[in-house]
């Protein structure tokens, strides 16, 4: 996992596309250390203006949902990204959002009725990410 002295290449503006990508798979290691399951980095840069990537995974309940989340939030913040808003923890489909970063963590029911991934994957450059 990268920390903060590891970024020494950030512009004027704050980090470049290619430290949000390290970071957006170090978001992905660090999700799946922590036990998420069905990770998925999906790189939407070239679909939207927004965001530069999603990441999609799934906890095993809504306590270790929240516990991925936090984990998240930490590790982002410890590495200067700012969040656009506070996500609902108490939720089966909780949001994490910095912005160019965006992790959407499900439990197994809400992941399966909403398919997220579906609406981007055929548009993403990055398909499931694997150890």
């Amino acid at each position: 996992m990268r920390t903060q002295q590891d970024i020494d290449n950030r512009d004027i503006n704050g980090i470049t596309t290619i430290t949000i990508t390290d970071i957006a798979k170090d978001t992905v290691r660090l999700l799946e250390d922590n036990k998420a399951v069905e990770t998925k980095l999906l790189d939407i840069r070239m679909f939207n203006s927004l965001f530069d990537y999603f990441i999609v995974t799934t906890g095993s309940s809504r306590v270790h949902c929240r516990a991925l989340a936090r984990e998240v939030r930490e590790y982002l913040y410890s590495m200067g990204l700012r969040e656009a808003m506070r996500p609902d923890m108490d939720s089966e489909w909780i949001i994490v959002d910095f912005n160019d970063i965006v992790v959407h963590i499900f439990t197994e029911e809400t992941r399966n009725y909403y398919q997220l991934e579906k609406l981007w994957t055929a548009h993403s450059k990055t398909g499931p990410v694997s150890r």
